[in-house]
């Protein structure tokens, strides 16, 4: 019996080393795990450094949220993450152009250049790009070189309904030639006797000439634009002059003169 006695006793004892003895190598196996958990190979650190490249590479192509939101959405004075438009810097073959004074651009200096303002890249706001310092509401580059438009001619007759009814253009790009030189040209003209505002017309001429010459492995290139506008302005009014003159269309700014209509705010740019 006591044989038995000393028997349970010493079972007893090696059960608790043995559950000891794992406990042990249980907190040194997580131990070592969580030492692993934050060792880092040079593999590992050459991956986390392909992954930032390739985020690059795909920021780097053309926004389709920054190319429709910053110019189409304009007139209902949509800005891009609600900062001011002086907060978006424009360059034009890698030149900011954003006035010195207000600090921002006017698109209207470029109006009717639909084929020569394709080639634009759009950057967002701390992205890296191959022209300058990208600010809070990002920025856009136009390409003007006349050797990266696409080579032919184009011509363009289309109608609207918005300030202008009519528009005609003409574009011309001949590519490289065998002696480097590159040429390209736009002439675009848009008018309306009457826009969708009663009183309101638009004139305007717009023009673009463009010269790239290859020297070696650099390039000189000149481009010059201009979009002379003539416009009559429509006026705010109140909820009572729409109610009165039964027109959601009112405009405070023409008349008749003399038998002829007239507007009080002509606009040229």
């Amino acid at each position: 019996m006591q044989k038995k006695l000393q028997l349970a006793l010493f079972a007893l004892c090696y059960s608790s080393l043995a559950l000891a003895q794992n406990n042990n190598n249980s907190q040194q196996q997580a131990k070592a795990l969580d030492e692993n958990a934050f060792t880092f190979t040079e593999a590992q650190l050459g991956e986390d450094d392909n992954m930032s490249q390739n985020v690059t590479i795909l920021n780097s192509n053309t926004n389709a949220y920054a190319s429709e939101v910053g110019y189409l959405f304009s007139p209902v004075r949509f800005r891009y993450r609600a900062f001011n438009q002086k907060y978006n810097d424009i360059y034009i073959n890698g030149a900011p152009v954003n006035d010195v004074e207000r600090g921002q651009f006017s698109f209207s200096s470029i109006g009717g250049l639909n084929q020569m303002t394709r080639n634009v890249d759009f950057s967002l706001p701390f992205e890296s790009n191959n022209y300058g310092m990208t600010d809070m509401a990002g920025s856009n580059n136009y390409n003007f070189r006349s050797g990266s438009m696409a080579a032919g001619h184009r011509i363009s007759l289309a109608g609207a309904n918005r300030n202008y009814t009519l528009r005609g253009m003409y574009s011309y790009s001949s590519g490289f030639n065998d002696k480097g030189w590159a040429f390209s040209g736009n002439l675009t003209y848009r008018w309306a006797n009457r826009g969708y505002v009663e009183g309101t017309f638009y004139n305007s001429l717009s023009y673009f000439l463009g010269v790239q010459k290859l020297l070696g492995k650099h390039s000189f290139s000149f481009a010059t634009w201009g979009n002379p506008t003539e416009r009559a302005s429509q006026g705010a009014a109140t909820d009572e002059s729409y109610w009165l003159a039964n027109d959601y269309q009112y405009n405070p700014y023409w008349g008749y003169q003399n038998g002829k209509k007239r507007n009080s705010r002509i606009v040229n740019d």
